[in-house]
């Protein structure tokens, strides 16, 4: 690198010693030549003389200037080593990862169907409860129309409701003029729904069945005749079928697990 940079100083030296005996052996050249003019006193002569001498000066000025320039340019341009950056490896810690424990989920065990332990009185319940569950629904229905002094509905719901009775009985639905005058939805067609397989189910829906037919009578008699006592009475009677299919409810959900 010291060699480097001493290189253009010493160029710049050699230059000026070179220009310095060019420009002695010049100054001597001139003054031989016009020594023999400057002798005999001429002005005009003396001041071309002076001039020329001034413009060798001049000359010789700048081509110290420009050499001077040249190798400065030269030493500028030398390319600069630069000493690379010494990195300094970082080390990074691993994180330190915390092992999880996951609590096993427990599986609730599927719940299995229901099993009848009175296998007849199941049989029952899986072909014909759809019936049953009718005519609770038609009986409820007719109960609110009749709380609500609904009497036109509570009328109208009557074909429904001896339709509801007959299938129970496994008779086909009746006809009459009421029954004429609306659709019905009977059992299907051939279909006779048998008696519960239980004694006591069996007699509370016959209880009911039987509340029900003198609701719907005392019904439509009094809506005929205008009478209030009638319509109150069949509503009175119509609440006691209600309670009583829901007791035959309960019956029937206890007669499937007796054995």
């Amino acid at each position: 690198m010291g060699q480097t940079s001493s290189r253009p100083y010493g160029l710049v030296v050699a230059s000026v010693v070179e220009l310095g005996i060019a420009t002695i052996v010049a100054w001597q050249t001139t003054e031989s030549v016009l020594a023999a003019h400057l002798a005999k006193g001429d002005p005009v002569k003396k001041v071309a003389a002076g001039l020329a001498i001034s413009l060798l000066v001049l000359c010789l000025l700048i081509v110290i200037g420009h050499r001077s320039g040249t190798v400065k340019s030269q030493a500028n341009s030398q390319p600069a080593t630069s000493t690379p950056a010494k990195s300094t490896p970082t080390t990074s810690t691993p994180a330190k990862s915390t092992p999880t424990t996951s609590t096993p989920a427990t599986s609730t065990p599927a719940a299995t169907p229901a099993t009848y332990r009175n296998r007849p009185v199941g049989r029952w319940v899986t072909t014909n409860v759809v019936f049953l569950t009718t005519l609770i629904n038609d009986t409820n229905n007719t109960v609110d129309f009749l709380k609500n002094e609904n009497l036109a509905y509570a009328e109208e719901a009557c074909p429904q409701l001896r339709c509801d009775i007959a299938t129970m009985q496994g008779r086909p639905p009746p006809r009459d003029s009421l029954a004429s005058s609306r659709a019905l939805s009977p059992a299907p067609s051939g279909y006779r729904c048998p008696p519960i397989p239980d004694p006591q189910t069996a007699a509370d829906l016959n209880a009911g069945m039987s509340q029900l037919q003198s609701a719907i009578a005392h019904l439509i008699n009094g809506e005929n005749s205008f009478n209030g006592d009638l319509i109150r009475l069949a509503e009175s009677e119509m609440q006691a079928a209600s309670a009583t299919f829901a007791k035959v409810q309960t019956d029937l959900g206890n007669a499937q697990g007796q054995l």
